[in-house]
Parts: structure tokens; C-alpha cells; sequence
């Protein structure tokens, strides 16, 4: 099935099982912004640093990390199997400069442990802007019944993205997010800000651009062939994700043909109730 044409999705899809697996490059930055909090954003900007970045939307880029994100998840929340050992991530970050987004913002103790020496950044934003761009993003495919059908004609999400991504949903809101992402956006914030090593954390908007991302991690801003600074990536709006993701908007994309033959087969009734009336 094709991949989403988005700047924040790498065009190739692959099928790797990354189970032993040595890391290539330095873990350098753990990004626990939650989601919706301009996250693929910050994934562009770091490819145009030179960051390879490991965003949740690279469980679609290789379904197989789907599995073991299950396996890590179902250890953690459930206690089901062994716990992820620095080990396992390294092998599903092997290649992999920065993580951002979910399922890594719930490992941040295990991944403050096994990368002690990377810097912490956390994507922030505005509590009630959060919740509504959730609302009407994210949570629609996490609860929709019309959304668990529509996947199971895309292998790639039903068989391996969505399975681990509902259930980081489930066990990180309680099941709820309506009623419970008030206390859950706060007590992560704070949690990371407890844990993380104050000489290398950043609390960053991405409203504010490269300045104090490219300080932070001591880089030059990127600049064009004329010397001009290259804008920062504002992307992955409410409307893209929809029009991307949502699960009953990806059938056209997926099977294109559906809608030429509902089109036709409404034509040929339209037809018939006119001659046949």
C-alpha cells in the first residue's frame, strides 16, 4: 500500500526486522514533546541539520518496528514479557540521531538511562490549543469504529502502526482522553522537567524557528545557496493529518478505483430511475 505523500514521511518504505541490530550513530537528542505539539515539524527541521530523527510515523515508514514498539509497550504497562534493555533500543534506533514523538515519549525513564549523556528537548504548547488539535486529529482514528474498519484494508496500519500507537493511547490516558489529558499533559511536562539534566534541557516552541533549536544543540542555522537563512518547516496542520491519516480518508487513496466505480454504478442507477420511471 502507498505511503503518505507528506515532507515529514520518507518517500521509501521498507520491511526491516531491526531485532539485533548494532547502532550505527550516536543517540545525541530525546524529544518528549507529546504529539500535536509540532513534533513533525521538529522532524524536518532536524533532517535539514543533518539529524536522522525517529518519529512515530516511522512505524509506517517500517511496519516491523510495529511489533517490537508492542512488545516494549505490553512490557512497561502490562508487565507482559521482558522489559526493553538499552540493547533493544539501540537496535530499533541503530540508525538514528534524535527521537521524537510517540511511542518514545513514554520510555522517558528507560531512555534517560540507556542515553545519559544526549541532550532532552520538549516541544511545548498552549494546554487547551493541544487538546483541541488532538481532539480533531489523533484521537479520531484512536476511537473510531469507521477508522478500525477502514484499516483493516491497509496492511501497514491495521497489522502493525496502529496496533502499538492505540495502545500507547490507551495506556497513557487511561483509556479517555477527554477526561483525562489535562492531568496527563501536565504531570508529563513536569516529569521531564524532574528528570532530565538541567544543562542539557530545552523547553522549545517551534513558533520560535532555528535560533534557540540551533543554539541548543550548537549548530549554524541552515542557510540557501544565497546566503539566506531557509524558513523553518511549519507543517502537518490539523488539515494535512486529516487528509493524510485519517483512516476513512486514506480509502481513495488506497483503492482509487472505489470511487470511479461508485461513480459509475450511480450514474448507471440514475440512468435506469430516469428510463425505467
Amino acid at each position: 500500500m502507498p505511503l503518505p505523500i507528506a515532507p515529514f514521511i520518507k518517500k521509501q518504505q521498507t520491511w526491516i526486522d531491526k531485532r539485533g541490530l548494532t547502532k550505527k550513530v550516536p543517540l545525541k537528542l530525546l524529544c518528549f514533546g507529546l504529539s500535536r505539539t509540532g513534533t513533525s515539524s521538529l522532524r524536518v527541521a532536524l533532517w535539514e541539520l543533518g539529524l536522522e530523527a525517529y518519529h512515530a510515523f516511522a512505524i509506517l515508514e517500517n511496519p516491523p518496528d510495529g511489533v517490537l514498539w508492542q512488545q516494549a509497550l505490553r512490557a512497561k504497562f502490562e508487565g507482559k514479557g521482558p522489559s526493553f534493555t538499552k540493547a533493544d533500543f539501540d537496535s530499533l534506533f541503530y540508525d538514528c540521531h534524535a527521537v521524537i514523538d510517540l511511542p518514545s515519549y513514554l520510555f522517558v525513564e528507560e531512555l534517560l538511562a540507556a542515553y545519559p549523556e544526549a541532550k532532552v528537548l520538549v516541544t511545548t504548547r498552549e494546554f487547551e490549543s493541544w487538546r483541541s488539535s488532538c481532539t480533531n486529529t489523533i484521537v479520531t482514528p484512536w476511537k473510531s469504529r469507521f477508522g478500525r474498519v477502514a484499516e483493516m484494508l491497509d496492511k501497514a496500519a491495521s497489522m502493525k502502526y496502529m496496533p502499538p500507537l492505540r495502545l500507547a493511547m490507551d495506556v497513557y490516558f487511561w483509556g479517555d482522553f477527554q477526561q483525562n489529558a489535562k492531568a496527563v499533559f501536565h504531570a508529563h511536562y513536569a516529569k521531564v522537567k524532574r528528570l532530565a539534566p538541567t544543562d542539557r534541557y530545552l523547553e522549545y516552541d517551534i513558533k520560535e524557528g532555528w535560533g534557540p533549536l540551533c543554539q541548543f544543540l550548537e549548530v549554524n542555522v541552515p542557510e540557501d545557496g544565497s546566503g539566506k537563512v531557509k524558513p523553518f518547516p511549519n507543517i502537518n496542520d490539523r488539515e494535512t493529518f486529516n487528509r493524510l491519516f485519517n483512516p476513512l480518508a486514506r480509502i481513495p487513496v488506497l483503492f482509487p478505483g472505489v470511487l470511479k466505480l461508485m461513480a459509475f454504478l450511480m450514474l448507471v442507477y440514475g440512468l435506469t430511475r430516469a428510463f425505467c420511471c
